[in-house]
């Protein structure tokens, strides 16, 4: 990784050592090759890379896997890939990753098998909770189904019939005449 501080603005050291030591704290960076750049040496008001590192307080990040080194990248794109500070600091690194290659391969592989059981248990938590809704709901549709009452007949009291109900429309037979057919009329 690389992180990059603008040395000639003092002022933002305290932001820049915040950042600094949240993302290397992170379980994805921690511990691995870490070079910053205290950048813009060549303007005037540019605090060296000593102080730079005190102010960023390197010396409390875990391990040994950092290096910073001074550069000015204020120059044309043609200047930065001249300077010798900038190249030694990505020399550094480029050796450190090739040096630490296995254990950052083995530390990346167990990441990735990590990330994915928690995908794979998000996945089969949000499942679980999709079917608990969907139960809740289907019973909640039956007990909403169970309280409704069901269209019965209600019983005619002084005739002991049933009287049609308001649910179902009323069909009555009458005669016919001359047939003597019934017909169901509404």
């Amino acid at each position: 990784a690389v992180f990059m501080v603008d040395a000639a603005e003092a002022e933002r050291f305290v932001e820049a050592r915040e950042l600094l030591h949240a993302a290397y704290a992170h379980q994805y960076l921690s511990g691995k090759p870490l070079l910053v750049i205290a950048n813009k040496q060549a303007l005037p008001q540019a605090v060296g890379p000593d102080e730079v590192k005190e102010a960023l307080r390197m010396h409390e990040l875990s391990g040994n896997a950092w290096r910073l080194f001074g550069a000015d990248t204020t120059q044309s794109a043609e200047e930065i890939g001249k300077s010798e500070t900038l190249q030694q600091g990505l020399d550094w690194l480029t050796q450190r990753i090739k040096s630490d290659w296995d254990e950052i391969q083995t530390r990346r592989n167990t990441q990735m098998a990590e990330q994915a059981e928690q995908e794979r248990r998000r996945k089969a938590e949000r499942k679980a909770r999709i079917e608990a809704r969907r139960l809740e709901r289907e019973a909640a549709e039956a007990a909403a189904a169970a309280e409704v009452p069901a269209a019965a007949p209600h019983a005619d009291t002084a005739t002991g019939s049933a009287a049609p109900s308001a649910a179902a429309p009323a069909q009555t037979a009458t005669a016919s005449t001359g047939a003597g057919k019934l017909t169901p009329t509404q």
